[in-house]
C-alpha cells in the first residue's frame, strides 16, 4: 500500500472504507490454529521456506495490515520491521502482538509505504503481500525490495494474475450485468445481495480464509481489481533480473521444468527464467481454469491465444468498473476465437466443459433478460465451481 490518500491508492480505498480486507478472529484458539496451519503451508510446501529458518532473521513487511500474518513471522522467531500507512489498523496490530506476548519481536513499525521507506540496513526477508501490484511504479518498488536483501536473501511478493483472473473478471462482468438488468447500483447492499445470491454457494466451498462480503468489497467491487493492476509473471521476472535476483519458487506450485533432473544438471539465471516461461505457456490452460493437467502434454499457448486473453480481461475489466455513461458496452465483448480454438484442442474434458460454458454465458450476457442470465449461469456445468488462478505468490532469492 502507498500512503499517498487519493483516488489512486489502494490503502485510501481501505481507509475511505474503514474496511479491513482480511479480517481474522485470530484472538479464537481454532482460527488461529487454522490460519497459522495455512500459512505454514504456503511458507514450507509451496514457497520451500521452512518457518526454522526465520528464527533470528531480519524481516521487513510492508503492508502488513493488522498483523494477523506477521504473527506467524515472529512466532517463528523473526525480527520484524513492519511498514504500514494505515493508521486505522495499526492499534488492532499492537493489541495482537500483545495477546499473544510477541511485542518484542517487533524492532519498529514505520507508518509509510514502501515508495517512501529508507532502510538503514538490509533484510534476510521482505514480504510484500497484497499491495505491490496496484502502484503506478510497482516494477520501481520491486526492484527496492530486491535491493532490500542481504546476499541469499528471500523476497516475497503477491499479485493479481493477468490471465489468472479471467474467471475473476468474467464473475465481475456476470455481476455488473446483472445489475444493470435489475436497474441496481453495483457497489450497493443490492448488489451484495445479488452476489451472494449468484456466487455465495461456490465461495463457501472454497473454505476462504475471509467472509462473502469482505470477498466482495476487496474484489467484485473493488476498482482496484482491474486490468490496470494486473501483473504477469514475465513482467515480474524481467524486473528482478534487473536487480541480480533469480526466481526461487511459487504459489501455487504449478511448474515441473526442475523435475526428474538430477543436482548436478545445473541451470544459469538466465536459463532457468527462459524455462519457467516455457512451462508457463504449457500450463495455461490451468492458469485460466484452475484445472491441473490430467497427466497429458499441453500444447504451449501461442502468442496470439495470449494476447487474445489479454484483450477479453481489458474488456471485461473496463466493462466492469465503467459507469451508465461510459462507451463499453457488453455487447462489443466478444468470447475469442482463438482462446476457445486452443482450449478446444487441450483434450481435456473437463476444459472443453469451461469452454462450452463460457461460450453460452457470453452469448447470454449479450441479451436482456435478467432472468436468463441467472439461470444460465447458476446451470453452467463447471463454470460456478471454478475460480481460475488469480492470486499468486512469487519468491526470488538475490545472488
Amino acid at each position: 500500500m502507498t500512503e499517498k490518500a487519493d483516488s489512486t491508492s489502494l490503502v485510501d480505498y481501505y481507509r475511505r472504507n474503514s474496511f479491513n480486507p482480511v479480517p481474522i478472529s485470530v484472538e479464537d484458539h481454532e482460527v488461529w490454529n487454522e490460519h497459522f496451519t495455512k500459512r505454514r503451508n504456503l511458507y514450507e510446501r509451496h514457497l520451500g521456506i521452512p518457518l526454522s529458518f526465520l528464527s533470528d532473521r531480519s524481516i521487513v513487511e510492508f503492508g502488513p495490515n493488522s498483523g494477523e500474518n506477521a504473527l506467524v513471522l515472529a512466532m517463528s522467531g523473526g525480527n520484524l520491521t513492519l511498514v504500514e500507512p494505515n493508521e486505522q489498523v495499526l492499534p488492532r496490530l499492537r493489541d495482537l502482538f500483545g495477546r499473544f506476548g510477541l511485542t518484542e519481536r517487533i524492532k519498529e513499525i514505520r507508518q509509510k509505504g514502501v515508495d517512501t521507506f529508507e532502510a538503514t540496513t538490509q533484510y534476510d526477508l521482505a514480504v510484500a503481500e497484497g499491495f505491490l501490484y496496484t502502484l503506478p511504479n510497482r516494477d520501481a518498488m520491486l526492484g527496492k525490495i530486491a535491493d532490500l536483501l542481504n546476499p541469499g536473501g528471500i523476497g516475497i511478493i503477491s499479485f493479481n494474475d493477468r490471465y489468472g483472473g479471467l474467471i475473476e473478471f468474467t464473475k465481475k462482468m456476470v455481476l455488473r450485468r446483472a445489475c444493470e438488468l435489475a436497474s441496481i447500483e453495483t457497489n450497493g447492499d443490492s448488489s451484495l445481495d445479488m452476489a451472494r445470491d449468484l456466487f455465495g454457494d461456490d465461495f463457501a466451498r472454497l473454505g476462504a480464509s475471509r467472509p462473502f462480503e469482505a470477498w466482495w468489497k476487496d474484489t467484485l467491487v473493488n476498482p482496484f481489481v482491474s486490468s490496470q493492476f494486473l501483473w504477469s509473471y514475465d513482467e515480474i521476472l524481467q524486473t528482478i533480473e534487473k536487480h541480480e535476483c533469480v526466481l526461487y519458487s511459487t504459489s501455487p506450485v504449478w511448474t515441473s521444468f526442475k523435475n526428474y533432473k538430477w543436482y548436478k544438471d545445473t541451470t544459469s539465471f538466465n536459463e532457468i527464467h527462459k524455462e519457467f516461461m516455457l512451462d508457463w505457456r504449457r500450463a495455461f490452460p490451468y492458469f485460466l481454469t484452475g484445472i491441473a493437467p490430467a497427466g497429458r502434454e499441453v500444447p504451449p499457448a501461442s502468442d496470439e491465444v495470449v494476447e487474445s486473453v489479454k484483450k477479453l480481461v481489458d474488456l471485461m475489466s473496463a466493462y466492469s468498473v465503467s459507469s451508465v455513461n461510459d462507451e463499453i458496452r457488453l455487447e462489443n465483448i466478444r468470447y475469442p476465437e482463438e482462446m476457445r480454438s486452443y482450449l478446444a484442442g487441450v483434450g481435456d474434458q473437463d476444459i472443453e466443459q469451461f469452454n462450452d460454458d463460457m461460450q453460452g454465458i457470453f452469448q447470454i450476457a449479450q441479451g436482456t433478460s435478467f432472468q436468463d442470465l441467472v439461470r444460465a449461469y447458476r446451470n453452467s456445468s463447471i463454470l460456478g465451481g471454478l475460480w481460475g488462478t488469480a492470486y499468486h505468490y512469487v519468491t526470488f532469492i538475490k545472488r
